[in-house]
């Protein structure tokens, strides 16, 4: 910024910090559950947030490429409510995801294999490797 002291540059520096953090602590979905009137984590509750999220989503799964992932070890990183880390870990021989920010389902997944979840925060992570890698 042209002609800001270096006290305003840290001032205007510190509140885009403090907004980014609080962006990227907000768990992603968060806007869109409300919207559907979804206010707690039940399993009643992310079943509905999963359907609404695949019908305004409906390529999400074919591009994720779930049979590309089938029986494989899966890292994903950045949660957010869960609905894809629910369907990775249905198909998933080991699935490891770690969370950005808020709760969503972690600790809630239904599936037959195993389900870890971290922080991505913590800089702890489950020791893991991947056989899958996708953006």
């Amino acid at each position: 910024m042209v002609g800001c002291s270096s006290l305003e540059m840290d001032i205007v520096t510190t509140a885009i910090d403090r907004a980014n953090a609080e962006f990227w602590h907000e768990l992603c979905g968060s806007t869109f559950a409300k919207s559907l009137g979804i206010t707690d984590h039940s399993l009643d509750s992310l079943g509905r947030f999963d359907r609404a999220y695949l019908e305004f989503y409906p390529y999400l799964l074919k591009r994720v490429g779930l049979e590309d992932m089938a029986g494989k070890r899966v890292l994903e990183v950045g949660l957010g409510y869960g609905t894809l880390s629910q369907k990775l870990a249905e198909v998933a021989a080991d699935y490891t995801g770690l969370r950005g920010g808020g709760t969503g389902r972690h600790g809630q997944l239904s599936h037959a294999h195993t389900g870890v979840i971290g922080s991505s925060h913590s800089g702890q992570y489950p020791e893991c490797s991947a056989d899958v890698r996708k953006l």
